[in-house]
């Protein structure tokens, strides 16, 4: 059987000759193993956690890239969009606008400046939690 490789090795093994007076009986193929039941509680727990961290990862990336923006840059847009909030957004945005207004706000509320300011807080949370139609 040299040349074969091993699943056409084991084909040719399993043929054997059947005389005229022999009945053909077909043997089933060898099934795999079945993996251990303990191993699927660790498998899905692991699999869970996966997953939980890859949503967390992937909900936090805009956050982190905000973040990593060189300082001037990030004042910049900071400093744009709370203007954008108090000239456009301030005292009560028109129907028309509350879209623009409220991912003004979360865009703000993204960046560190807005944590250490406790009126672009107050000014966020205004802004993000208004009554939807």
């Amino acid at each position: 059987m040299r040349g074969l490789n091993n699943a056409a090795a084991g084909l040719m093994a399993s043929l054997r000759l059947v005389r005229p007076n022999e009945r053909l009986v077909m043997e089933p193929l060898p099934t795999p193993r079945p993996l251990p039941r303990w191993l699927w509680v660790p498998a899905c727990v692991l699999a869970a956690v996966v997953l939980v961290v890859l949503v967390w990862w992937s909900s936090t990336a805009d956050t982190r890239a905000l973040r990593a923006l060189p300082v001037e840059q990030r004042q910049a847009i900071y400093a744009k969009t709370v203007q954008i909030l108090r000239d456009t957004c301030d005292p009560a945005p028109p129907v028309s606008l509350r879209t623009l207004c409220r991912t003004q706000a979360e865009l703000a509320s993204k960046l560190p400046e807005c944590d250490a300011d406790p009126a672009c807080g107050a000014l966020v949370r205004r802004h993000l939690f208004q009554p939807r139609r």
